[in-house]
């Protein structure tokens, strides 16, 4: 954990090593909750619970794959995490057990996202499928392929709960009006231990998809990441497998991009000197900056020194070095507001 600000000033508050030095086990994600705490998925397979602000290590959940996503929900102490092997779990960090049985997708899954309300989950999954989950039912209300190959990320958005976002290796950037889909179908109940309930006709999907579609975005590269920010969460970055950086402005379903950052690493180096080996990914940093430089970026080096870098197209510009905490790769950053 780092005390922080944008002038540049920082302090190392905590650490905590997460296994034996010579384990191999490293942290894939991190997860915030104000009232609970912090979790983090680990390479084994295991999500553990972290006080926030004394990182004391409570439980750790177990599953028997590797872990893809993970995150809270956004109305009660329930932590859900999704895995390669398809399935999603739902559990009560009050009590450490499961909230009820794994929700199985289809495909494996990517990523996922809860909504503001927590009554609907949407996943992310292989061959560009996207899944909306009623949560109160725990059945697939609706099924949409609005992508060629893998979505990657999936999101609510943040003030429009009925919008959803995905995006895939496809390199496409797809918008999803959930308002405008048809009364979901029934679906026929599985007898397996996991739910898995799906609607199969693909006719009705075709047709549901041609509805909810509001604005299609090209990121012209494979999308590895993606989030909101600015006023109203009406502007979008995104970030390629290849680390490259866009900001799109989202109002009114125009979908344009403002600022392209095709070498960002390189970008960022003139006033590091000398480029970042890797970005980590961007947040919303209208708390601490108003105007342009509403969108931080994180970046690392190969040795675990993380750079916060301000993004005020068209520039991109170092503000924070945050050194000593790590000796290797960061994957994953975690901001308290």
């Amino acid at each position: 954990l780092h005390d922080t600000n944008m002038s540049g000033e920082y302090a190392l508050a905590h650490s905590l090593r997460v296994g034996a030095p010579d384990s191999g086990l490293y942290v894939l994600q991190l997860a915030p909750n104000i009232s609970t705490g912090l979790a983090a998925s680990l390479s084994n397979a295991h999500v553990v619970l972290y006080d926030a602000a004394t990182l004391t290590a409570g439980p750790a959940l177990q599953h028997p794959s590797a872990l893809s996503d993970i995150l809270f929900s956004k109305q009660s102490a329930h932590i859900l995490f999704s895995s390669c092997d398809t399935m999603i779990n739902m559990w009560d960090v009050r009590t450490s057990s499961p909230l009820c049985r794994p929700l199985r997708d289809r495909q494996e899954v990517f990523s996922l996202d809860v909504s503001g309300d927590d009554t609907r989950l949407i996943t992310g999954t292989a061959e560009g499928m996207v899944n909306v989950w009623d949560l109160r039912a725990m059945k697939v209300a609706q099924t949409f392929q609005p992508h060629t190959d893998d979505a990657t990320k999936v999101s609510f958005h943040p003030t429009n709960p009925n919008l959803v976002f995905s995006g895939s290796v496809d390199g496409l950037i797809c918008v999803q009006d959930l308002t405008a889909l048809s009364v979901p179908r029934p679906s026929s109940t599985s007898s397996s231990k996991h739910a898995s309930l799906f609607t199969d006709d693909v006719g009705d999907q075709e047709d549901d998809e041609d509805l909810a579609t509001t604005l299609v975005v090209n990121a012209e590269e494979s999308v590895a990441q993606f989030g909101f920010y600015g006023p109203g969460s009406t502007w979008l970055y995104s970030i390629s497998h290849m680390e490259n950086l866009s900001l799109w402005d989202m109002a009114n379903d125009q979908g344009h991009r403002i600022a392209n950052y095709p070498n960002a690493r390189e970008s960022l180096g003139a006033g590091i000197g000398s480029p970042p080996d890797y970005l980590i990914s961007c947040f919303d940093g209208s708390y601490w900056a108003q105007g342009p430089e509403q969108l931080v970026l994180f970046s690392g080096t190969q040795t675990g020194t993380v750079y916060l870098s301000a993004v005020s197209p068209p520039s991109l510009i170092p503000r924070v070095m945050l050194a000593g905490g790590h000796s290797d790769i960061v994957r994953c950053v975690s901001v308290e507001r």
